[in-house]
């Protein structure tokens, strides 16, 4: 796969049925779980994780959608496993309609400001 120009991707938790199109002003969007998951095996759930996890570094982003277990599973593995000292997180922000990094809110909103 192709590094977008900002040389950074975002795992998604659960690539469901939503758009994800806003995310990749962020990066190239990789899905680490897709669709209705089965959480009654952790087991495979979590090699299903891993898998795609290892590919993270550092710079890329995780968006945070879905079932909490999925996303508790994805954090647990970047800061136990694989010892990451921060995530980048994104989550959607109804306020703003639009994907917003964990702690940047303040830059949204000067951003929004700065446009009007």
């Amino acid at each position: 796969m192709t590094r977008s120009p900002t040389g950074r991707k975002v795992f998604i938790t659960n690539l469901g049925y939503h758009d994800f199109s806003k995310a990749t002003r962020y990066g190239d969007v990789v899905g680490v779980t897709i669709g209705t998951l089965n959480l009654t095996d952790i087991e495979a759930l979590t090699e299903t994780i891993s898998e795609k996890l290892k590919g993270m570094t550092l710079s890329d982003y995780l968006l945070i959608t879905g079932n909490p277990v999925v996303v508790h599973l994805c954090t647990d593995y970047l800061l136990r496993v694989r010892s990451f000292p921060i995530i980048r997180i994104l989550y959607y922000s109804a306020v703003w309609n639009e994907y917003v990094e964990l702690g940047k809110e303040d830059l949204v909103a000067q951003e929004a400001q700065d446009n009007d």
